[in-house]
């Protein structure tokens, strides 16, 4: 039963690092789309309509 348990290879060191790093890119890749669409939404500019002016002077 050690002989079965030992033989079990792991996860190679190099794999995990590659893993995590892909991880860590798609991630911050998904937040900076989120919060460059959050930010186009609140950039939005109003129009202004002027419908009646008056001078006296």
């Amino acid at each position: 039963m050690k002989k079965l348990l030992k033989s079990r290879k792991a996860l190679s060191p190099v794999v995990a690092a590659i893993i995590l790093i892909a991880v860590t890119v798609a991630v911050s890749i998904a937040v900076a789309a989120w919060m460059g669409a959050l930010t186009f939404t609140f950039m939005q500019t109003e129009q202004v309509s002027i419908t009646a002016m008056t001078y006296s002077g």
